[in-house]
Parts: C-alpha cells; sequence; structure tokens
C-alpha cells in the first residue's frame, strides 16, 4: 500500500465532502492529531483500526480508502463538476423542515440525486411539489431545487417553516419595509394569499430551479 496514495484518495473525499481534518476527528472518533497523519501522508503504517471508522463514515470500504479500488460516487461526482453538473439529494418534505446543515446533509448522501447545472451550495438539495398551491406556474410533481445558501430577496420563491405547521411550506415572498410576507399562488387560495412572518418562523432556503413534469 502506498501511504501516499491513501493520502490522495482521503484528501479528495474531504475536498469532496467541504470537510477539514477536525471535522472528520469528530466525526469518527479518531485523534486529531492521528486524522492529521493520516490525511497528510506522514503516518508510515497507519493501523487499521484508524481506518474502519474512516471508511465506514464514507460508506467505503478499506481497499477503497487505499486505492486499490474506485470509488465511483467520488470520481463521477468530480467528473460531473468539471462538466458544471452538481448533484443534490432528493429529499422528502419532512426531512427537509429544518435549517440544512454540513451535519444533516450529510445524512442523506446515499439517497436518490437530482443533477443539476444550476450554481449551488454543498447544502441544496430538491423536493417533489404534493400540492397545487402553486400553481399554475409550479404544478403539482414538479421538481423544485432549494439552496439554504442564497440569499433571499423580494418576490422570491422561497421555503418556509411556520411554527404552526409540522412540514415546510413553498410559497412566494413578499418584502414590505422590514415585514416579511409569504403567499400562495393558486388563485382558489385567496383567503390564504398574504402571510406575516413571525418571529418563530424561518426562512429555509430560496429556491434556484423548477422543473415541471408534463406526464407521470
Amino acid at each position: 500500500m502506498s501511504d501516499d496514495k491513501l493520502s490522495e484518495i482521503l484528501k479528495r473525499i474531504l475536498f469532496h465532502k467541504d470537510m477539514r481534518i477536525s471535522d472528520l476527528a469528530r466525526a469518527t472518533g479518531i485523534p486529531k492529531p492521528t486524522a492529521h497523519r493520516i490525511a497528510t501522508g506522514n503516518c508510515a503504517r497507519p493501523h487499521i483500526g484508524s481506518l474502519i471508522p474512516i471508511a465506514e463514515y464514507f460508506g467505503i470500504s478499506i481497499e477503497q480508502l487505499r486505492g486499490l479500488e474506485p470509488i465511483e460516487w467520488l470520481n463521477n461526482s468530480e467528473q460531473l463538476k468539471k462538466l458544471g453538473v452538481n448533484q443534490v439529494p432528493l429529499l422528502g418534505w419532512q426531512d427537509a423542515k429544518e435549517k440544512m446543515t454540513d451535519e444533516t446533509i450529510e445524512l442523506y448522501r446515499n439517497v436518490k440525486k437530482i443533477y443539476t447545472e444550476s450554481l449551488v451550495s454543498n447544502l441544496a438539495f430538491a423536493l417533489e411539489l404534493q400540492d397545487s398551491s402553486m400553481e399554475p406556474i409550479f404544478s403539482i410533481n414538479s421538481l423544485v431545487i432549494f439552496d439554504p445558501q442564497k440569499n433571499y430577496r423580494d418576490r422570491h420563491y422561497v421555503l418556509v417553516k411556520l411554527q404552526q405547521y409540522d412540514e415546510p411550506l413553498f410559497r412566494q415572498l413578499i418584502i414590505d419595509a422590514e415585514d416579511l410576507f409569504i403567499k400562495p399562488l393558486h388563485p382558489d387560495l385567496e383567503h390564504f394569499r398574504m402571510h406575516m412572518l413571525g418571529k418563530n418562523d424561518i426562512i429555509l432556503a430560496v429556491l434556484v430551479e423548477a422543473r415541471q413534469h408534463f406526464a407521470t
């Protein structure tokens, strides 16, 4: 085994996951100095007991970590990024009811992915619309891609978590001075046209892309 190869693979994985060595140590329980030596190639013979938690955390084998076997998702994602294509996880609505973080998005790395050419952060995700509240612009079963790191502006479409609802809502944002309002688009929801956001309501993410499904 080449220690340089292991170090190279691990550094590529950390770059892909947007993780630091300290993040790796915290996630795997490996002492930070040990993780640093492995990642930098300064560990003459990494103990198998240190490699196992790293491989298990990233869902790969020891052979893949050592560079003896390919890591398909790593190679594919790097090739796609060179072409300007990103992958985002397709989540359920319950999964998206809290602000996405590096830790929570990592939980969904093995779910179905949606490809997008939109410029998105590593926290971006996709949802499938379940109702007609945003018709006629966004129909049922449309795929919508959100990015929590995009800044919202007036008239943007956003994902919002209201305190009184268990699941997040997809709505248009209206900004009036310092007040924030959301509204559906469907004409039959006239009595829900505007809702002022309270201090406990959260704008979770901003819409960056939508795809219509014309047949199922």
